[in-house]
């Protein structure tokens, strides 16, 4: 079975050399990879051309504007010749076996999607903080009300919304599946739920093989300076309203309501971030008018720093794990 690896990269050049080579150094390598430069302003492209000379597998698509992550991802898919699609950030890396474990996932479970455990890595503190999933676990299906139950908004251990997983590329082309390009953030969770109400077969393993470093170190406290979103958590809302509309056969109650009450919590954490821009940017005052007249901002705040601090007391941190 072929895979191509999709990396999507804007201003990347001090991340996308090891994000590519942890990609080639795989015990069962990708068929290619394709780095698609999303109208970078910095060496991304010449670093990848580098990459390139020297790696065959290495393919270059450049941009003309800036598209997205999502129009991005579009564009490696067009351009892919593997039977499965795994896609790849460009700050992240993987473990030296992880397409070799998901490959053998497939075949023993015949899934149209693979995806696995991950390693949250703290950029601030250059530590491994903890598994996204407990490792206890064996094969987990996944089911559609999943991808909204399971999400850290609601206090789950990890959202599924955030995984890396490889597809094939057939279940993509029969269903006309691709990713939204207006969608600029949540755009996975998004897609990850149009694949599952489209009947895909969609498994976890339990090895923790992506390292993925996430935008707010959960140690350091520190934002990640290679993580390029914006977060519109009031977009993930729209998107997942969307969904409804485009959807409605494959929509149970049971779902309806786990969709409605995720959306609730994204509008709520949008509404709490857009009072931390008023607290930074006008003081003190102003935040503290802001959530007066939002209460529910005022709980949120209080769960989720209580919620952090208890995470945090549980924190068993280790190295990052050894490049291949």
């Amino acid at each position: 079975m072929s895979v191509s690896v999709i990396i999507p990269a804007f201003n990347a050049q001090e991340t996308i050399e090891r994000s590519v080579l942890s990609v080639l150094n795989q015990t069962r390598p990708p068929v290619e990879v394709i780095v698609v430069d999303d109208a970078s302003s910095d060496r991304t492209r010449d670093v990848v051309r580098q990459l390139a000379a020297s790696h065959p597998t290495v393919k270059l698509i450049e941009n003309a504007v800036n598209r997205g992550p999502s129009g991005s991802r579009n564009t490696g898919f067009k351009a892919a010749i593997g039977e499965w699609l795994a896609i790849h950030d460009a700050d992240d890396t993987w473990r030296e076996n992880r397409l070799e474990k998901m490959l053998d996932a497939a075949a023993q479970y015949d899934a149209n999607i693979v995806t696995d455990n991950m390693l949250l890595y703290d950029l601030g503190s250059d530590v491994v903080t903890r598994t996204g999933f407990s490792t206890d676990h064996g094969v987990r299906w996944i089911k559609p009300i999943d991808v909204f139950e399971q999400d850290v908004q609601l206090g789950a251990e990890f959202g599924y919304g955030l995984l890396q997983p490889m597809m094939k590329r057939s279940f993509l082309e029969e269903n006309k599946l691709a990713y939204i390009e207006d969608v600029r953030y949540g755009e996975d969770l998004i897609f990850l739920s149009e694949m599952m109400f489209s009947g895909a077969k969609a498994i976890i393993i339990p090895d923790p093989l992506y390292v993925y470093t996430t935008r707010i170190g959960e140690l350091s406290g520190q934002y990640s300076p290679h993580s390029k979103s914006v977060p519109r958590f009031d977009l993930i809302s729209d998107g997942i309203d969307g969904l409804k509309l485009k959807y409605p056969q494959a929509i149970t109650p049971d779902i309806d309501r786990a969709m409605t009450r995720l959306a609730r919590r994204y509008r709520l954490v949008h509404r709490a971030n857009l009072a931390k821009d008023v607290r930074l940017k006008k003081g003190l005052p102003a935040y503290a008018l802001f959530v007066v007249q939002r209460p529910s901002v005022i709980v949120y705040v209080l769960r989720a720093w209580l919620r952090r601090w208890r995470s945090r007391a549980k924190l068993k941190p280790s190295a990052l794990p050894e490049e291949s």
